[in-house]
């Protein structure tokens, strides 16, 4: 139960980490910028998804 919930805490850190990441780069190379709203969508849907097909009260 516990170590559920700090795995999704864990999952939303690694997302939010990657995405910050993903801004800064694109920032620094302007190639990327063309890529950023789906990749700025896809973890927000994804993390969304995940969060609403899992219930946290599985067991």
């Amino acid at each position: 139960m516990l170590d559920e919930s700090f795995l999704n805490l864990q999952i939303t850190f690694l997302l939010t980490l990657g995405t910050i990441i993903f801004i800064l780069v694109s920032f620094r190379r302007r190639d990327l910028i063309a890529y950023l709203p789906p990749y700025l969508i896809l973890p927000i849907g994804y993390l969304f998804i995940y969060k609403s097909m899992i219930p946290p009260t599985d067991y």
